[in-house]
């Protein structure tokens, strides 16, 4: 009966297929677990270890995170590179701001501004003089006021002008007061320009400091094209956050606004699984299978009375840490946690682990919450338990026997 078990149990673990997973009978202290387990670490020698999972930000919608998947033992390299890189452009941007290159573009585009604007005001002030018109600056704003030979003249010298001459210089100054005021109401579309020619060069700028620090990063994940489109996509939201880059005043010290926090933050790479040190595929046996040491879950943090999460708060279970290998169950306890099992078929039925907190599964969740991005699943399930327990599920359970193809007595 052994011999006849363990081949049934290499048989199922062999068979790489859909739905072969492993269903283990025997009363408790016939040593099932040794057997399993000497049994699936044999096994797993053969296969070497799995990928890594990365859980980042995903730049165009926060509320779901992207999976990354990268070569075993990648993981936690990337992560440290990642962290390393924004260390590195905490000091580089706000030092580039500062320095003398920048300052003198800035400060030509300031000059051109300014000549833009007196070229307005000159033109019209020679506009207004060869028609012997002054434009004048007072406290109330500009007015124009008539010139006798060069010089403005007040209202009782202008009674003294004969009349024809007063009716000429008042249609003269009418049809300059359109041009004057058309020239102020030019003034705030000078200045949007400039501000629009101060952010472009701010782009510039911190495109180029950024691009310096991601070139030997781009280099090292030439062959990881997902990594290559993460990197691309930090690039860019690092540049359109340039400005926040600057406000710091102390780059070596950590930032102090909760928004420039949240902002470094949301460059961090969450490994979720790592086989930094594995050689072989994992061999995992869970002996608590509730809901989040199964299937994972998000973790909240409190904020002023609310609960927030982010990409960072997610967590791996069972199913992840044993993905590309073996996860060892006990059926009576995997029975006696809520909503395990349901998630447990759903996981295999699908080929995927979704990491979901139990009020989501349910549709009962006030709080902010994600929707990761589930994971691929290859795995191989196999479930301990006594004999009624197999044949109250073969008979009650329609779904069973599609997943369980393999009893081991």
């Amino acid at each position: 009966a052994q011999q006849r078990a363990t081949d049934a149990i290499r048989f199922g673990i062999e068979m790489d297929r859909a739905g072969y997973n492993i269903f283990v009978l025997g009363p408790t202290g016939s040593h099932r677990h040794a057997l399993v387990e000497r049994l699936a670490k044999d096994l797993a020698l053969e296969k070497g270890a799995p990928d890594d999972w990365c859980y980042i930000n995903n730049f165009k919608d926060p509320e779901r995170p992207a999976a990354l998947r990268l070569p075993p033992g990648k993981g936690a390299e990337f992560r440290g590179a990642v962290h390393a890189l924004i260390d590195e452009i905490r000091v580089s941007i706000p030092a580039t701001f500062d320095g003398d290159e920048y300052r003198g573009q800035l400060k030509a585009l300031e000059q051109e501004t300014q000549a833009e604007v007196e070229e307005q005001w000159q033109s019209l002030n020679d506009l207004a003089a060869s028609e012997d018109i002054g434009v004048m600056q007072t406290p109330a704003g500009y007015v124009l006021a008539p010139l006798v030979e060069g010089k403005v003249i007040d209202d009782k010298e202008f009674e003294k002008l004969p009349e024809e001459r007063r009716k000429s210089i008042e249609d003269t100054i009418e049809r300059l007061s359109e041009e004057l005021q058309a020239r102020i109401e030019q003034m705030p579309r000078l200045r949007k320009q400039h501000r629009e020619k101060v952010r472009a060069l701010n782009r510039e700028v911190a495109a180029h400091a950024v691009g310096v620090s991601l070139e030997q990063l781009k280099i090292d994940y030439a062959d990881l094209p997902a990594v290559l489109s993460y990197l691309d996509a930090v690039e860019k939201d690092i540049i359109s956050n340039a400005d926040e880059f600057r406000r710091t005043e102390t780059p070596a010290l950590p930032f102090i606004s909760g928004d420039s926090t949240a902002l470094l933050a949301s460059y961090e790479v969450n490994l979720v699984v790592s086989n930094e040190d594995a050689e072989t595929a994992p061999v995992v046996y869970e002996p608590n299978p509730n809901h989040p040491n199964l299937m994972g879950k998000i973790e909240h943090r409190s904020e002023m009375g609310a609960l927030l999460t982010d990409f960072r708060m997610i967590r791996s279970g069972a199913l992840l840490q044993a993905n590309g290998g073996y996860l060892v169950l006990d059926i009576h306890r995997v029975l006696g946690r809520p909503f395990v099992w349901e998630a447990l078929k759903q996981a295999l039925f699908t080929r995927k682990v979704r990491i979901e907190s139990v009020a989501d599964t349910l549709g009962d969740t006030s709080t902010t919450s994600l929707q990761p991005e589930p994971i691929p699943l290859d795995i191989k399930i196999l479930l301990i338990g006594e004999r009624w327990l197999y044949y109250l599920l073969s008979e009650y359970d329609s779904e069973f026997r599609e997943l369980f193809k393999v009893a081991a007595d």
